[in-house]
């Protein structure tokens, strides 16, 4: 148990005595407690990486409710179900067990002579252990709005930094699921961004957080545990969506502040009140130099701000012959 507990660490104990039922793929999942839950659906309190221990009493008896009951729990991060042996456990349809199989989701069975309170005291343990690195990594990445003020990072310097100290690979994405923040990917495809702020804060390898913004979330924080790293927990990743949302509302500030300016040039262009050299010099510090192609978008009948919330989500671009300016 070097860097973080899982599912195998606690198979290896001879004194827990376990035996995997299913989902022996999933065994490498990482451990952060263990709990005795009776119900039907404890996922509205969990928070990811818990040992679901359970007599049997809120496992359903049908196959399509064991299955449900089961990608609950896989759903909202559970590291594996432990199944007390010979309690109320109803048998096991085919439906659960190949649904543990699919997900590589680790259904255990506990020995009826072994207390829940060892695999509880067990992980405990191993968790203490682990605490003062995660306790390090915790101060590090508070020192983040540190960084942007004294040693004036790019965000995908500041991000690259905050995925080594974190142990996640960090991605950001608006809720359309595009790239939030340059030099910042969006999530892989595949990857179900949650319905709503409000949804439990973990996902199959890691944790999605909604990146806070006046009006309501601006995108989601989605982190995954890098192969190998030893992550923080979910303090971290929140502190890290706190520092996104900042940074947003930075890169935000600026944009509106050059498209005021493209405004006022805009018109004074159109007005022919500039001299050429000066509207050389402000086109050259948009970005927008003599030899590069401009085509300018009209949008009638629209709505002001859904126009600008639309093409704030892509930030000004220059190739060789053609330019595109949000203004």
């Amino acid at each position: 148990m070097d860097t973080h507990t899982t599912v195998e660490d606690l198979l290896r104990s001879p004194a827990l005595q376990l035996r995997v039922v299913a989902g022996e793929r999933g065994l490498g999942r990482s451990v952060s407690w263990a709990h005795v839950s009776e119900l039907g659906d404890p996922t509205p309190w969990l928070l990811g990486a818990e040992v679901i221990m359970t007599t049997g009493i809120g496992v359903p008896r049908a196959a399509a409710a064991q299955r449900a009951y089961l990608e609950r729990l896989d759903d909202a991060g559970v590291a594996a179900l432990a199944l007390s042996a010979g309690l109320h456990v109803p048998p096991l349809r085919r439906a659960f067990l190949d649904a543990a199989e699919e997900r590589g989701f680790p259904v255990l069975e506990v020995p009826l002579a072994v207390p829940f309170i060892a695999i509880a005291q067990e992980v405990a343990a191993a968790v203490q252990e682990d605490a003062r690195q995660r306790l390090g990594a915790q101060l590090q990445v508070f020192g983040a709005l540190r960084w942007l003020a004294s040693e004036g990072l790019d965000t995908a310097g500041l991000f690259q930094r905050l995925e080594r100290l974190s142990g996640y690979a960090i991605h950001l994405s608006t809720p359309q699921g595009r790239p939030l923040l340059p030099g910042v990917p969006a999530p892989p495809p595949g990857v179900r961004l949650p319905a709503s702020a409000d949804a439990p804060p973990t996902i199959p390898g890691g944790f999605a957080l909604p990146v806070p913004a006046p009006g309501g979330p601006a995108g989601w924080l989605v982190a995954f545990e890098r192969q190998g790293a030893r992550p923080a927990g979910l303090a971290v990743v929140q502190h890290i969506a706190t520092v996104a949302a900042l940074r947003l509302a930075m890169v935000r500030s600026r944009r509106e502040t050059l498209r005021r300016q493209g405004a006022e040039t805009l018109a004074e262009l159109l007005q022919d009140v500039l001299d050429p050299e000066t509207a050389r010099r402000r086109l050259a510090l948009m970005g927008l130099l003599p030899d590069v192609e401009v085509v300018l978008l009209v949008a009638r009948d629209a709505e002001d701000d859904a126009v600008v919330g639309a093409l704030g989500e892509h930030p000004t671009s220059c190739s060789a012959g053609t330019a595109t300016c949000t203004c």
